[in-house]
């Protein structure tokens, strides 16, 4: 993952220093989404800033994407981590992650009959979890 991002970034005529290498890196090791500050904690000696900075880059060559869970902080991935769903439970909060096949019909509807092409790593769907659903 480190050598192909650095080879994108270098092919856009942007430097691989070392707090970039380290994000890179970090995001890599994460099993899951994470925040800018979880991230930044750590990345001893990389501001958050510079992370900020980071993937703001990242973001743009495609190789990142940050999604909103609600009214938190976004979380940032990697795009090759998979092409999941984000699902929160506006109950409880629990957040999971769906294989974003189970809404390829709908979104294959939605352009076919719409004209509307879904951007599906931005927000996360909200809804109810099991263990919050019969509560009012």
């Amino acid at each position: 993952m480190l050598e192909q991002t650095a080879a994108q970034l270098r092919a856009e005529g942007r430097r691989v220093g070392a707090a970039r290498r380290q994000v890179i890196e970090a995001l890599a090791d994460r099993a899951c989404a994470v925040t800018v500050e979880d991230l930044a904690a750590g990345l001893p000696g990389v501001h958050v800033s510079s992370v900020y900075r980071t993937l703001a880059v990242l973001e743009d060559l495609g190789a990142v994407r940050h999604v909103h869970l609600g009214h938190g902080p976004a979380l940032w991935e990697l795009t090759h981590a998979g092409d999941g769903r984000h699902l929160v439970c506006e109950r409880c909060g629990r957040h999971l992650v769906v294989p974003a096949e189970l809404f390829a019909d709908l979104e294959r509807r939605l352009a076919d009959e719409h004209g509307f092409v879904v951007d599906r790593g931005h927000f996360a769907l909200t809804g109810r979890c099991t263990a919050c659903h019969d509560e009012p």
